[in-house]
């Protein structure tokens, strides 16, 4: 079993996912200009789930690190603005400049 707990180091146009323990680069995500650091990780430390706005405007991509899934979800028209998920990552809560959703990540995830 991979050791579930993670840092996420969020820049400009890329996320980097370590290892807590090692430190290793577990993985490497090209992302929109993302300037605010906008990025939601589920609270439960035997659960990763994280979601980011994709490079596509509007859209916001979930991944799984447990199950290896990741999944693009069609969110808002306008650039994403927040975003929050809930403890086990099955619900994500997001706004633009102009509409705030909810959306269940169970039918992607």
């Amino acid at each position: 079993m991979s050791n579930p707990f993670r840092i996420f180091v969020v820049c400009e146009q890329k996320i980097y996912v370590f290892n807590f323990v090692t430190f290793d680069n577990i993985d490497t995500i090209d992302t929109f200009d993302n300037s605010k650091g906008i990025v939601a990780v589920s609270p439960d430390p035997k659960i990763t789930v994280l979601a980011y706005p994709d490079k596509t405007k509007g859209y916001i991509r979930v991944k799984s690190y447990d199950k290896s899934i990741t999944a693009l979800i069609n969110a808002h028209e306008s650039s994403i603005a927040c975003l929050a998920l809930n403890s086990d990552g099955s619900l994500i809560a997001s706004a633009s400049d102009k509409v705030i959703s909810i959306i269940t990540t169970r039918e992607h995830l």
